[in-house]
């Protein structure tokens, strides 16, 4: 990634690993994630990702990885989940019982979806969150001042190929999620805040001025789906950010399966009760995906 200028420079690899740059620095907050500053310049940080070239597969890999995690789950042992709504609020419609077949099923469901998307698939990080940005610091700088051109994202273990789509939604689904809290279960959510109008045209205006400067012709608009009407285009993100809104909750639903027969918990957050939420979000938002 640091040949593209992510993320921090490699220096060297032996067998079984990799020597990084270090770089002094500290990660985002998540009030400053709510800034209307670093919003639109993670934006366009998301937006030059989003246009880099990787020897990766090309094709949207959202599907093939949540089967796959579905299938280490099985394989596991695990079976089916009881569901609950722990830190999700108010009233939502969803399985009392999840069964495997019916997790494959709502997976060949957002296959058949996806196949008629007109969104690019391209390079994404998948995990933008307040964790996986680092602010520079050098000497002399202030802690209370975060210069937004000294923002790093770091941390690509989930980087593959998806839907632009996936990637704006998961900016969108991450800004109604709190964690780091006092009491049990130590997160909480806002579903509200996950399609907050002003916070999706912050950063889809500031992704989408990127995005022009990135494909300057008739031809390379043309493959981003984009008309180079500005606000034709920027209601085009907007709407792919909102139709989306519920996969990624489905994504991290499965990955929080996994994780909770193989880690049980992760700084107090019992990562089942924490799946069984992100899958009550998913239902919560899956008609997001036939309304816009």
């Amino acid at each position: 990634m640091d040949g593209h200028g992510f993320g921090p420079k490699l220096l060297g690899l032996f067998p079984g690993g990799r020597i990084e740059e270090f770089i002094p620095s500290r990660t985002l907050t998540k009030e400053e994630m709510r800034d209307t500053g670093i919003i639109a310049s993670l934006a366009t940080l998301n937006a030059k990702l989003n246009s880099i070239d990787m020897p990766l597969p090309k094709a949207p890999q959202l599907i093939p990885v949540c089967r796959s995690w579905l299938a280490r789950y099985v394989i596991n042992g695990g079976g089916p989940v009881e569901m609950k709504q722990t830190a999700v609020h108010g009233e939502v419609e969803f399985p009392k019982v999840l069964t495997m077949r019916q997790l494959e099923e709502e997976l060949d469901e957002m296959e058949r979806f996806l196949e008629k998307q007109p969104s690019p698939s391209v390079f994404c990080h998948n995990d933008i969150v307040e964790s996986n940005v680092l602010v520079r610091k050098e000497e002399g700088d202030k802690d209370d001042v975060v210069d937004e051109s000294k923002l790093v994202i770091i941390d690509f273990e989930f980087g593959c190929y998806n839907h632009r789509a996936h990637e704006i939604a998961n900016y969108m689904a991450e800004h109604g999620m709190k964690y780091g809290l006092l009491s049990p279960p130590y997160y909480d959510t806002d579903l509200r805040a996950m399609e907050d109008e002003e916070y999706a045209r912050t950063f889809c205006s500031a992704y989408l001025d990127q995005l022009y400067k990135d494909h300057d012709s008739e031809a390379k608009l043309k493959s981003q789906f984009l008309t180079g009407n500005r606000e034709e285009d920027l209601c085009r993100l907007m709407a792919e950010g909102r139709r989306y809104l519920g996969l990624p909750h489905l994504f991290w639903g499965l990955w929080n399966m996994i994780c909770a027969q193989e880690l049980e918990m992760v700084n107090g957050i019992d990562l089942l009760v924490h799946a069984k939420d992100r899958l009550v979000m998913y239902y919560k938002f899956k008609p997001n995906m036939y309304k816009y």
